[in-house]
């Protein structure tokens, strides 16, 4: 498998939620509520074989972003507080990504930040979805 069908199929699990727009990649405009699958981490060879011609799997950690508007800090709160669920529910959903990993977990959120985008400030959520596959 590769990153891009990795993305693809996270984004893929992101169109599941009405109302929430969602991109593979960080985009050039922000148009909140949004989902992003931002960066990412690879820990290689985590199974037998892996780096010796064996067929081993790596880890590759996903920041996805969820990004809404800042009109008040609570407003912001309380929407956050409601997509992050259904965000979490629907990467679950499909462990597989339609067969682009062996398996999937949402790890964590970090919390709430503020997120600036050319001159406006939204407010974020990232949760880190740890994807098993053959990179």
């Amino acid at each position: 498998m590769s990153i891009a069908t990795i993305r693809s199929g996270l984004d893929t699990r992101l169109a599941t939620i009405s109302g929430l727009r969602h991109e593979a990649y960080y985009p050039d405009d922000i148009h909140p509520p949004m989902a992003i699958v931002d960066g990412y981490r690879i820990d290689y060879d985590n199974s037998f074989g892996a780096g010796s011609g064996g067929t081993g799997t790596d880890t590759v950690t996903f920041d996805l972003l969820i990004v809404v508007r800042r009109t008040s800090e609570r407003t912001a709160q309380r929407d956050l507080d409601t997509l992050v669920p259904l965000v979490r529910t629907a990467i679950n959903a499909d462990k597989s990504l339609g067969g682009a990993a062996h398996g999937l977990r949402v790890t964590t959120m970090s919390g709430y930040a503020p997120l600036v985008s050319g001159e406006t400030t939204y407010l974020a959520a990232t949760l880190a979805v740890q994807v098993i596959a053959a990179i």
